[in-house]
């Protein structure tokens, strides 16, 4: 570049954009890495649910050792496909279908998902011009604060902040960097133990273990239901492991990685992240 000045803005523009691609990338891989696997284990367990159920059904008789075989032997006659079906029809027959509310519910949910698409458009713009210009911006908060209240009152909001912002990327980037850690030690982990859709469950684990304190819960819940279902005693063997794991997150892996990036207790960083 001809001067430092313009090298500098080059410089900012080319970083935020390639954080931007890198950001949708990364989204664009954890949706065509899950979507795909969700979609199949669905509709594999949506065309045998009578199968898969009867299978739950005979597991729990040979671990109670036959203590309630009648009572699940009766439960196996009863088809969830066709319980399904016949909570369908009762819906059917007691539900009044009007043609206009259905037009109406169906404009408003495609004009919600219109929204949607166009905010995250819009977002990602404004979110290139604020990564370009942050130091002005920083600058023009700094003067107003400086501007409205006395120096000391001034100084004390301006390092709040300042402190506020390192605690909070910090927080961000250490909870990714142990989320990626947790994803990649249960992927290893449901290869070793030949784990039903093992890719599907490391990246649902990995994901919702960025969310402080729920998120493990968020994540083990549906995983552990879907290879419970599919392999009941596996199932279980998946819950033992993911209690294992949360903990060695939560008590070694996490604390590691965190340090003392944040100095607050977990309650106060689910609030103002809620």
């Amino acid at each position: 570049m001809k001067n430092q000045q313009t090298a500098k803005r080059v410089n900012r523009a080319c970083s935020a954009i390639i954080a931007l691609v890198i950001l949708t990338g990364a989204v664009a891989y954890i949706i065509a890495t899950v979507m795909p696997n969700l979609i199949n284990t669905i509709m594999y367990l949506v065309n045998h649910i009578d199968y898969q159920a009867a299978a739950v059904l005979d597991y729990c008789n040979q671990v109670t050792g036959g203590k309630y075989e009648e009572v699940l032997m009766q439960a196996k006659e009863y088809k969830i496909g066709d319980l399904m079906k016949q909570g369908i029809d009762l819906l059917q027959k007691n539900i009044d279908y009007d043609q206009y509310k259905m037009m109406t519910t169906i404009t408003s949910s495609v004009l919600t998902v219109g929204k949607i698409i166009i905010n995250l458009i819009i977002g990602a713009f404004v979110s290139i011009y604020v990564l370009v210009s942050k130091e002005v911006f920083k600058g023009q908060a700094k003067k107003l604060i400086c501007g409205i209240f006395r120096p000391e009152y001034s100084n004390i909001i301006l390092e709040i902040s300042r402190k506020s912002g390192d605690i909070f990327y910090g927080f961000i980037i250490g909870k990714i960097i142990d989320s990626i850690i947790i994803g990649i030690i249960c992927y290893i982990g449901c290869l070793i133990m030949k784990m039903p859709y093992p890719t599907l469950v490391s990246v649902i684990i990995g994901v919702t273990n960025i969310v402080p304190v729920f998120g493990p819960y968020i994540g083990a819940i549906p995983t552990v239901i879907i290879i419970f279902l599919t392999e009941p005693k596996q199932g279980i063997y998946f819950l033992i492991f993911i209690l294992i794991l949360q903990q060695v997150d939560g008590n070694i892996i996490g604390p590691k990685i965190l340090g003392d990036s944040t100095g607050i207790s977990s309650f106060w960083v689910v609030l103002p992240l809620l």
